[in-house]
């Protein structure tokens, strides 16, 4: 769940609370280009006014024309389910691009929606944790770092929500036999189990999202680089963990949301319970705090583990790190340079190539602009000279001395 959605809920919930009739959607099912993924949620207001958003615009303006007349919803109040786009005429109209097609579930906001509950839960501070806090319980036991995950499930028959953790990774539920998958009160096609992600589920009866960072980024080094990095990463769902001993760079760090340890980064990678839903990227330039961790990390379950530095420090590093029973199949994995070859040069556009290679990575989507890929393939360049046989000013790419060796 990103921030987008949790500026849903809570938007429906003040909405609520003011005495007025909400809808929330949340699209459960797509078929063809369908312009928002599974899991998205719009809210709707009995006036019109809307917050979210589950396409490019058109089905919005339908849902608020519908709630404006009273007629989004059934008269009893329940769950429903609609589509848009069924057939190419339908999705032209509502803007689907190449017929695609949306099934939503659209729910009646009250008390028994559980949203004030589950807002509070994921808006409640946890303790700060010391670095002796950490290093203590390292060994054995996984560290939070205010990672709240919550299920949500929603009864499509009765409109009842369970709240229930969601650390275990899967948005799953109990299965209910008593109705079938196809039960005429939600008239949901029987392939609506289809493959989907791990943070949603819907069998027709139930709904069920997760709700909560459920993606972690580990910074170490607090730097200006993790400065931009971790205030985009927020936005984008992640819970971001800095970890800084150095006290130069830790007193003066100021981004909001952002769990800082003052705890070394070998410590914080071992005894937070890495998991697959886990990036670790390492931005001091010290092999003594960013090795140590990159050890760990390497042999852990991270999808993403980088590290900022030239080509030429990358070998040196490699090489340091194979004497400590890192795998060359794990070492292989290492991302550095880290980001996409983007010619970045300022701390913030290094930002933006760590965390677009990052996003890639998340969702299983093949790199092609990795500055593996570019040092293997480097295209030629011809090069003009001036007048007295000598390399003309302003003739070297910028990318050729920023990204790819100043790193």
């Amino acid at each position: 769940m990103d921030n987008v959605d949790l500026t849903v809920i809570e938007t429906a919930e003040k909405w609520r609370r003011a005495g007025q009739r909400v809808i929330l959607g949340t699209v459960v099912r797509t078929w063809g280009s369908a312009p928002r993924p599974v899991g998205s949620m719009v809210a709707v207001r009995d006036d019109g006014l809307i917050v979210g958003s589950v396409s490019g615009g058109c089905i919005e303006d339908d849902l608020a024309d519908r709630a404006i007349r009273g007629v989004l919803t059934p008269d009893d109040g329940l769950p429903c389910v609609v589509r848009y786009g069924v057939d190419a005429e339908e999705a032209q109209r509502f803007g689907l691009p190449c017929g695609g097609t949306l099934v939503l579930v659209l729910e009646p906001i009250g008390a028994r929606s559980a949203l004030a509950d589950l807002i509070a839960a994921l808006r409640q501070p946890a303790p700060p944790r010391t670095a002796e806090e950490i290093t203590g319980v390292a060994a054995v036991a996984p560290l939070g770092f205010r990672r709240t995950l919550l299920c949500r499930d929603l009864d499509m028959r009765t409109g009842a929500v369970r709240l229930r953790d969601g650390t275990s990774g899967a948005a799953h539920h109990e299965p209910d036999d008593t109705v079938g998958a196809t039960d005429s009160s939600t008239d949901v096609d029987a392939d609506i189990t289809a493959v989907q992600p791990r943070d949603f589920a819907f069998d027709g009866k139930t709904l069920t999202t997760l709700h909560g960072a459920a993606y972690r980024m580990v910074l170490i080094g607090a730097g200006e680089i993790a400065s931009h990095l971790a205030r985009m990463a927020v936005p984008l769902g992640y819970q971001v963990i800095v970890c800084e001993p150095r006290e130069q760079y830790a007193g003066s760090w100021e981004v909001d949301g952002v769990d800082l340890t003052r705890a070394m980064p070998d410590d914080v990678v071992l005894g937070m319970g890495v998991d697959a839903r886990t990036a670790i990227i390492a931005l001091t330039h010290d092999p003594k705090l960013d090795d140590l961790a990159l050890i760990d990390a390497l042999q852990s379950e991270a999808f993403y583990v980088g590290a900022i530095g030239s080509r030429g420090h990358r070998e040196q590093r490699v090489a340091r790190l194979a004497l400590f029973d890192v795998s060359p199949e794990q070492l292989d994995t290492l991302h550095s340079p880290v980001g996409l070859y983007l010619g970045a040069q300022t701390p913030a556009e290094i930002a933006v190539s760590i965390l677009a290679e990052v996003t890639a990575y998340r969702h299983n989507v093949p790199v092609l602009q990795s500055h593996a890929i570019r040092a293997r393939a480097k295209p030629e360049r011809s090069v003009s000279h001036g007048p007295d046989d000598k390399p003309a000013c302003g003739l070297v790419p910028p990318g050729d001395i920023a990204q790819a060796d100043s790193l």
